[in-house]
């Protein structure tokens, strides 16, 4: 899987993904300099695919960062979000269920419709 927390050493394009209780924020970078960025209600389920059309580029010339609220040390250190990753946080749920559980759909869809 290449979905990743973003890298202070790859940098070149990225996408930002915020998941929150109430919506969903991505912004999009190049060279560490903003370049669009939306927000959808949480409810919106491709909001991904449709802030991805927006920017009419190629995904897999990307890095995305996704931000991971969780407890634990594993959550707290930027690194590739890999099934053992994926695992751990899916066992988080129970201590921050409102966000992981977004977070993890969130991932989820992405890992599903993009290939990735």
């Amino acid at each position: 899987m290449v979905v990743r927390i973003i890298s202070q050493n790859y940098m070149k394009k990225v996408i930002a993904i915020n998941i929150g209780s109430r919506n969903k924020k991505y912004a999009y970078f190049e060279e560490g300099e903003e370049k669009s960025k939306s927000e959808f209600d949480i409810t919106e389920t491709e909001s991904f695919r449709i802030f991805l059309e927006s920017l009419q580029t190629d995904l897999s010339e990307m890095i995305l960062g996704i931000r991971v609220v969780a407890p634990g040390k594993l959550f707290v250190e930027n690194r590739e979000i890999d099934n053992e990753y994926l695992e751990k946080l899916r066992e988080s749920k129970n201590v921050a269920p409102l966000h992981t559980d977004l977070t993890i759909k969130e991932i989820d869809y992405i890992k599903n419709n993009f290939n990735l």
